[in-house]
């Protein structure tokens, strides 16, 4: 097992991802890596987060067509057709959309968004 760093995204103080076995697990928030600030809103958050994922993908020689699940906290579920339009343009596909489960939960501070994902690692 090797961990996943992209110096692309905004770096936490957990690990960025792991690979092993021919997967790639990863989590990310909408936090800007230039500001280290959360993007403002949940569309921009949304956003971040899945451009977060597919830079550290494609830095780790995978893609966003190799995400087999991606689970995803929304601090209000209420809000998820909001998300679902920014989820939707990346996965226009509905036949090859990731497995996805989405629930609402409470996040820390600005957090609107957070996601993990596993991923084929080719």
């Amino acid at each position: 097992m090797r961990a996943i760093v992209s110096d692309k995204v905004y770096s936490t103080i957990n690990s960025q991802g792991k690979k092993t076995h021919g997967l790639i697990f990863l989590v990310t928030v909408g936090k800007n890596p230039e500001t280290g600030k959360f993007e403002n809103g949940l569309v921009a958050q949304a956003k971040r987060a899945m451009e977060n994922f597919k830079v550290v993908l494609e830095d780790n020689g995978s893609s966003m067509e190799n995400i087999v699940k991606i689970t995803v906290y929304l601090a209000d579920l209420s809000r998820v057709d909001e998300f679902n339009k920014v989820y939707y343009s990346y996965f226009p596909d509905q036949e090859n959309r990731p497995v996805r489960c989405c629930v609402g939960v409470e996040l820390g501070g600005d957090a609107e968004v957070e996601m993990e994902l596993v991923a084929l690692a080719d």
